[in-house]
Formats: structure tokens, sequence, C-alpha cells
């Protein structure tokens, strides 16, 4: 039985890790997208043209939904495996129970 929620643990936190390198990485492009918008804005005052600066706004604001979207996906699997690991446990405490009274019952 713990081989059993070790193994799952194990492959949970895998698909955590993922999500979360995910999220940075979506971290990064925004912080990269908010640098292209302030390079944009000097370009763009010195040109006079807002176009440079419509596009990297454009890019910031779906770089911040990419963001959104990895925090959402990484607390709904955390919720998920919060969930999972408490039902396994308790379905461990269940067999436990039930071979404590089959040995009780043995003894009886």
């Amino acid at each position: 039985m713990l081989a059993f929620l070790s193994k799952f643990r194990t492959t949970k936190m895998a698909d955590i890790e993922t999500l979360r390198g995910r999220l940075a990485a979506a971290e990064a492009g925004r912080d990269a997208a908010k640098e292209a918008l302030a390079d944009a804005a000097y370009e763009g005052a010195l040109a006079e043209d807002d176009t440079l600066g419509q596009a990297a706004l454009a890019e910031l604001e779906r770089a911040e939904q990419r963001v959104a979207l990895a925090e959402m996906a990484v607390a709904k699997q955390e919720e998920i495996d919060r969930q999972e690991r408490a039902r396994h446990l308790a379905d461990a405490r269940k067999a436990q129970n039930r071979a404590i009274r089959g040995r009780i019952n043995t003894l009886l």
C-alpha cells in the first residue's frame, strides 16, 4: 500500500512540477513583453509612431493571459492532487482497519 502511495505521489509531483515549469516560462514571457512594451513606448515616443506600442501592448496582454491560465492550471492540479491524496489515504485507512478487524475476529 505504501509503495502505491509513494508511486502515486512521485507521478503527481512530476505533473505539478511540469505545470510549475510552464508557469515560470509564462512569467518569463510576460516579463519580456513588459520590457518590449517599455522599449516600444520609448521608440514610439521618439518616432511619434504608436504602432510598436500597440503591438507590444497586445503581446503583453496575451502574456498576462498565458500567466493567468498557467496559474489556474497549477492551482487546479494542486487541488486535484490534494483530493486524490486524501481519498487514497482514506482508502488505505479503511483497508488497514479491515485487516485489523480480520485479525481480531481470527483471534476471537
